[in-house]
């Protein structure tokens, strides 16, 4: 979208609040060596970044890492020289010395903060302090008045002042919009406050738009947005400590009764789960702490259905932490669900040290082997990317072998030639459509399935030779899975391989069109990754 005369300026503020996985998005764009007409300007605040470990720290040492020329530049406090400019924009004084008193006053009761600024002078209007006085066609202050006033230590400390002079209408309505976050959808917004207007004549519209006018919240689309998050820490510390869990159980329950379908829910899982967790002390029944647990579950999976692994760990922590010893026993399988999730998650997340105790976990209290194999399987992964490969390549054949399929850590090239001419017996007369009549069902099938794709990744190259074309075997026999795709492209790969090209290209494209029916994104790396690095090199000309 960008080029030498479509040149783009991409600004992004507050980055001190993104996560790994946005910052890692960003990384490529800047690194892109293919585009040169894009200026990223990235903006934070340096005091919430100042530990190593920030996610951002590890962003900008990077970036210094690499060639891209980078300029930083740092924003401080205004200066009493930009107050006076500001205030003779505002009130147009052109008497000097006593704006430059006026200026000095303020600078030394907010410290040159910028927003802090802005607000303190909107105070002093609000609370009759500064004044327009038509008698003598000039703004008016008093000086000594002003000397008294608190020095505030943050625009949140002066905002939450001013906002206890608003209606209590609209601080109702502001101080549910800070439960829910920094900005809310207005069918939301309309939803949790339609109650506090009912049989009256004015609405909560109406509130919106005073706000808008005291300029604490903007409209933007379809939400209302807090002008500064300091506006939104003001907002909710009206709210007493003690109460602000009951509050958010009311937003979350009210949100979650209005659904009428489970596809509603799905598209408020996240906002109805992030409410009740943050609610939770205020449950009572047993039931309602089971139900919050399956939300965070339903959460955690669609969140890994967007690759957002950071966010799915926390909402499968959230429910692992209700899960105490008595539930663990009467709500095993979803125990057992939430923890295989976490330890998936945390795979992703690059934590091994904590998939290694959740697997240690699921072996331990898992009821049956079956529940096991999920969590064997992340175990597997996770010694692979330690480079531990052989003991990885043990793990799964380990676990084959429990299962009925069993295989050596080196197989014979005899072996491998023997289970090769099988499969290309077993596939004579068959096209794509034959092979995709029948999907495979069987959960132990299933298993077996998914754990030979992922031991064949560690295995000596014979041993997983075989353990790929007993999926392809499988496949025939039981039905087709989402890890048939990635069989038949290994398989061509071996044709490929032994010279057979013809054939090596037919069943390239069986490997694309069972991949794309059987609708499985998550084996696009790895298929297309084995074809495009092998079979199609020589039957697919550039």
């Amino acid at each position: 979208i960008t080029g030498p005369t479509k040149p783009i300026i991409l600004f992004l503020d507050d980055l001190q609040w993104a996560d790994a996985a946005s910052l890692d998005l960003i990384r490529s764009i800047i690194l892109d060596s293919e585009d040169r007409s894009m200026l990223v300007i990235e903006s934070f605040r340096d005091n919430e970044v100042s530990h190593n470990d920030h996610p951002l720290s590890s962003h900008l040492r990077e970036l210094k890492m690499t060639s891209i020329p980078l300029e930083e530049i740092k924003i401080n406090n205004m200066t009493k020289i930009d107050i006076k400019k500001i205030l003779f924009a505002v009130i147009g004084m052109p008497e000097q010395s006593k704006t430059d008193l006026l200026a000095d006053i303020i600078y030394r009761k907010t410290g040159g903060n910028a927003l802090l600024v802005i607000q303190f002078v909107k105070y002093l209007w609000d609370d009759g302090l500064l004044w327009f006085s038509f008698h003598q066609k000039c703004w008016q202050w008093d000086n000594r008045t002003l000397e008294l006033k608190s020095i505030f230590k943050n625009a949140a400390e002066l905002i939450f002042q001013k906002m206890l002079f608003l209606p209590t209408d609209i601080q109702l309505m502001l101080k549910k919009m800070a439960c829910i976050g920094s900005q809310c959808d207005i069918t939301i917004l309309h939803l949790i406050c339609s109650d506090d207007f009912a049989g009256r004549e004015s609405d909560e519209f109406s509130n919106v738009d005073t706000a808008v006018d005291e300029g604490l919240i903007k409209k933007n689309a379809s939400k209302y947005v807090f002008a500064h998050d300091q506006i939104k820490s003001a907002a909710y510390s009206l709210i007493p400590e003690e109460q602000r869990a009951s509050w958010h159980f009311w937003i979350g329950k009210k949100i979650l009764s209005s659904c009428d379908s489970e596809e509603e829910i799905e598209r408020t899982i996240f906002l109805i789960a992030d409410q009740l967790n943050r609610g939770k002390l205020s449950m009572k029944e047993e039931a309602e702490l089971i139900s919050l647990i399956e939300l965070n579950y339903r959460a955690a999976k669609k969140a890994i259905s967007s690759s957002m692994f950071s966010n799915a760990s926390h909402y499968l922590k959230e429910g692992i932490s209700l899960l105490d010893e008595t539930r663990c026993e009467t709500h095993h399988r979803l125990w057992i669900s939430l923890f295989v999730s976490y330890a998936e998650t945390e795979y992703c997340n690059g934590n091994f040290e904590n998939v290694r105790n959740t697997v240690n976990s699921i072996i331990a209290h898992a009821k049956s082997f079956s529940d096991k194999i999920p969590a064997y399987k992340t175990l597997c992964l996770c010694v692979g990317s330690g480079k531990s490969y052989r003991r990885a390549a043990q793990i799964g054949l380990d676990v084959l072998g429990q299962l009925g399929e069993h295989f050596s850590m080196n197989q014979s090239q005899v072996t491998v030639m023997a289970e090769f001419l099988k499969t290309k017996f077993l596939l004579l007369g068959k096209d794509v459509d034959i092979i995709m009549s029948k999907v495979m069902d069987d959960e132990k099938m299933l298993a077996i399935m998914d754990l030979l794709e992922t031991t064949s990744l560690y295995c000596p190259r014979y041993t997983s030779c075989s353990l790929v074309l007993r999926i392809v075997q499988l496949s025939i026999s039981h039905g087709v899975s989402v890890n048939t795709a990635y069989g038949f492209a290994y398989y061509s790969c071996s044709l490929w391989y032994l010279g057979d090209v013809c054939n090596a290209s037919k069943y390239a494209t069986f490997a694309l069109d069972i991949m794309q029916r059987m609708q499985a994104r998550q084996k696009y790396c790895r298929v297309y990754s084995v074809l495009y690095s092998m079979t199609f090199l020589k039957t697919n000309h550039m």
